[in-house]
């Protein structure tokens, strides 16, 4: 079920009422049969796996606090990491590893037969995965407690908003938000009405009108110029952005009308001013999972400045794999976590006062530099090899001139105006309850319908899935 389509307007309607009819575990009944019908809608099958994991990971965790014995305890949350990764793993790498054993065979003169199983990526498990053994591994360390029962967990698991795309959301924030009884209050009902109006312009107005030119280009990239071909690359670094952050204001908007809040999960990361600052800003919720569940494990920065230089890139490894199956993700991960070192090397060798003063003075350009470092790892994100993402950098450096059609003009004209207008809202967000506190019921009318404007003139023609679905 598509955020943007009347088929999700009506089910959230219906959801939002029951919500604050119900009591108790009634209503977190609901909520996690509403949340298996809002997953069961694309496959009611693979909703088993949701429920196999969340089941072992309920037990997992029981038998993780009530132990005394360590090694119990480390069986229990090996048994809860190795289950789910296993789940995760056979779905979703397991061609990938097929083709790449075939590639090398191939490579040292080996002749095997070609084999590809027949499996389809179940929607949302990158995230559910990720969500439960955040959840086991905070019991192990004795940050929570484990949930009382089943249904909690279950409620924790599959709640709808963050179920397919996220933001990832740690058990010590949503639990108590959900067994909570929830008060009715309209300003709630307000925000959250005007973060999905606002998701559903940066998708459907942004996301996918810039996106049909960055997929073209993608597509043939041979057919246009240098200029064109990079201003194609910008395009998608600003759908990708648009598209996602899209997701996540739906989903909090969604989360919102219920009385639930989510852990904010993007910051302007276009005005990032080094590799290390965009990763605070962008994909917040996993960028500080791999940092908590994957970095600090590895020994963070406490064991020397090689081995931290190696945790950064492992850890930008594991953010790469758990994108995609494909080599061109494993790169990409590689890229940021070298870049990521190449950051904290260039701070420990120029810190201080003067270097603080030289890096403010210099702010735009580093914004600039930044921006595009980030863009030259979108290329091997959306292309669907290594190759063919060489024959996009070979057309841009390769320089073979700078014509742009009048779409082109118009695509600039449009990533300009959408990202102005992104500043703006978001330069207003700190005061925005506060505003929507005070603010007229003049107010709403006004704001929708001049959502309803930018829909009716701007909406892209096709409905297109979220990009994260494929993750």
């Amino acid at each position: 079920m598509l955020f943007h389509t009347f088929e999700y307007a009506a089910f959230l309607t219906v959801v939002v009422w029951l919500w604050y009819h119900l009591a108790g575990r009634q209503r977190l009944a609901m909520i996690v049969i509403a949340s298996y019908v809002f997953y069961g809608v694309w496959s009611f099958r693979y909703s088993l796996l949701m429920l196999f994991s969340t089941v072992l990971d309920f037990y997992a965790a029981r038998e993780i606090d009530a132990s005394r014995s360590a090694r119990r305890r480390k069986a229990f949350l090996a048994a809860s990491i190795i289950g789910n990764l296993s789940v995760l793993a056979y779905f979703k790498y397991t061609n990938f590893a097929l083709h790449s054993a075939q590639s090398t065979f191939a490579w040292l003169g080996f002749h095997v037969p070609e084999v590809e199983l027949k499996l389809i990526l179940p929607l949302g498990i990158s995230f559910y995965t990720f969500d439960e053994i955040s959840y086991t591994t905070d019991v192990y360390r004795r940050k929570v407690k484990p949930v009382p029962d089943l249904l909690t967990m279950a409620s924790f698991v599959s709640f709808f908003p963050q179920l397919v795309a996220g933001p990832l959301q740690r058990s010590w924030h949503l639990v108590p938000q959900l067994v909570r009884e929830p008060r009715f209050d309209w300003l709630d009902l307000r925000i959250g009405v005007n973060l999905i109006l606002w998701g559903l312009v940066k998708k459907v107005v942004f996301a996918d009108n810039i996106g049909a030119y960055a997929d073209a280009v993608f597509a043939a990239p041979e057919q246009y110029s240098s200029l064109a071909t990079l201003l194609g690359v910008y395009a998608f670094a600003f759908q990708i952005y648009f598209d996602f952050s899209a997701y996540s204001h739906i989903a909090m908007g969604s989360a919102h009308l219920l009385g639930v809040r989510f852990t904010k999960n993007f910051d302007l990361p276009y005005v990032a001013v080094d590799i290390s600052d965009f990763w605070r800003r962008w994909h917040i919720t996993l960028s500080t999972w791999l940092r908590d569940y994957v970095y600090v494990p590895l020994g963070g920065s406490r064991r020397g400045e090689w081995r931290t230089y190696i945790n950064l890139i492992v850890t930008m490894l594991v953010g790469g794999l758990w994108h995609g199956a494909n080599w061109t993700f494993v790169v990409w991960g590689a890229y940021h976590g070298g870049l990521l070192a190449l950051t904290r090397f260039l701070k420990d060798r120029f810190a201080g006062p003067r270097a603080a003063a030289a890096a403010a003075t210099l702010r735009p350009l580093w914004i600039v530099l930044t921006f595009n470092l980030v863009c030259v790892g979108w290329v091997l994100f959306r292309a669907p090899t290594i190759h063919a993402a060489g024959g996009v950098f070979r057309r841009i450096l390769w320089w073979n001139g700078a014509a742009l059609s009048s779409d082109f003009v118009w695509l600039a004209i449009l990533i300009a105006g959408s990202f102005a207008t992104h500043v703006i809202t978001a330069a207003l967000r700190p005061s925005w309850g506060a505003f929507m506190s005070h603010a007229s019921r003049r107010w709403d009318v006004a704001y929708a319908c001049v959502v309803l404007f930018l829909l009716i003139v701007g909406a892209s023609s096709a409905i297109t899935k979220f990009i994260y679905f494929e993750f």
